[in-house]
């Protein structure tokens, strides 16, 4: 998997792999990309959200994460739904406009 600097990425493996302890990334969790690097057990990733205290470098395996997707159809499916419960509520939609 492919990833850049300063882009977003989710979560998708928090259990620890080398160090023991509680881990400092969590499972579907968001973060950004601050570094890439190739390490000795493959291409890790440094994020700018998270300092690891007990990897030298602070990175992750990249393969612990996946790119997050923004996802248009998504969010407008959101915003139909958040619209719905505006609309049984007290609060008028066009107030908010």
């Amino acid at each position: 998997m492919s990833f850049k600097i300063g882009q977003k990425v989710v979560c998708i493996d928090d259990v620890p792999k080398m160090f023991p302890g509680p881990s400092l990334i969590k499972k579907g969790k968001i973060y950004t990309i601050e570094t890439i690097v190739n390490n000795n057990n493959g291409v890790g990733v440094i994020l700018e959200e998270v300092k690891s205290i007990n990897n030298k470098n602070g990175s992750y395996l990249a393969s612990r994460f996946r790119p997050l997707k923004e996802d248009k159809s998504a969010i407008k499916d959101l915003c139909n739904d958040f619209i719905e419960v505006l609309e049984k509520s007290d609060i008028k939609v066009k107030e908010l406009i």
